[in-house]
């Protein structure tokens, strides 16, 4: 990458020998590898931690029981437990 922004590329490309830089149209390198290299490669470590838990599964343990955003109320053994009619429709 120069200063100016723009992406050049030479070596291997997908079996050719491209001797001399080429502009490319991409904005990161790491998109050149991704398109041009065979195997597709990056040329960087990537870090990929654990997802804990899901936004999904969390929002709706969230909204259980809620008496403030339910729309149904259920009553077991005396107990009352609010749902919401989305949820219940899955």
């Amino acid at each position: 990458m120069c200063q100016n922004g723009k992406v050049y590329m030479w070596g291997q490309c997908r079996g050719q020998s491209l001797t001399s830089p080429w502009m490319t149209r991409f904005s990161s390198t790491d998109d050149v590898f991704a398109a041009f290299s065979t195997p597709p490669v990056s040329w960087r470590i990537y870090s990929v931690d654990l997802i804990k838990g899901s936004r999904v599964a969390d929002a709706v343990a969230a909204a259980f029981d809620n008496p403030e955003t339910s729309d149904i109320k259920f009553v077991v053994d005396g107990k009352d437990i609010h749902v919401h009619k989305t949820i219940l429709k899955m």
